[in-house]
């Protein structure tokens, strides 16, 4: 009875989900950093030409959907620092809300290579003392990006 109650209830959020996809862009998340001093921009989709309200450090946006429901909006120069939370909405349906939170700005470095690439902290040479000091260090944010083969298409 529990059990099928709860496998019903996730069904119904997937079909949910399946019918009103994100409004921000999946790229975007919780605990992720931006660049400080300079313009971000996030992204995301909705209805066709639904307008969005975007709220990020007690400043309101507004931004209209194109004509496939994408939108973008470029956020003002950040000084370092955080945590913010980035509220978007849908003003044509009040149910559509999406908080990406605990957002930092601050220096954001890319990088990319070979397998050279995948050295971990595990791999140091001191790594249980870097891993027990790693608490110090709470607005440290490391993404890793799958690997992938670019395809010639």
């Amino acid at each position: 009875g529990v059990l099928m109650g709860i496998v019903f209830g996730l069904s119904l959020i997937t079909q949910y989900n399946a019918e009103q996809p994100q409004l921000i862009s999946n790229i975007f998340g919780d605990n992720m950093v931006l660049q400080r001093d300079g313009d971000a921009s996030i992204w995301g989709f909705s209805s066709v030409h639904d307008y969005l309200t975007v709220v990020f450090n007690n400043n309101k946006y507004e931004v209209e959907a194109d004509d496939t429901g994408k939108w973008t909006i470029t956020l003002p120069p950040t000084s370092a620092g955080g945590p913010y939370d980035i509220i978007v909405s849908s003003t044509s349906n009040s149910s559509r809300i999406q908080t990406i939170t605990n957002v930092l700005f601050g220096d954001v470095y890319v990088c990319g290579g070979q397998s050279n690439m995948q050295f971990t902290v595990n791999s140091v040479f001191n790594a249980s003392e870097a891993l027990a000091n790693a608490g110090n260090y709470p607005n440290i944010r490391i993404f890793t990006v799958g690997q992938g083969t670019a395809s010639n298409s």
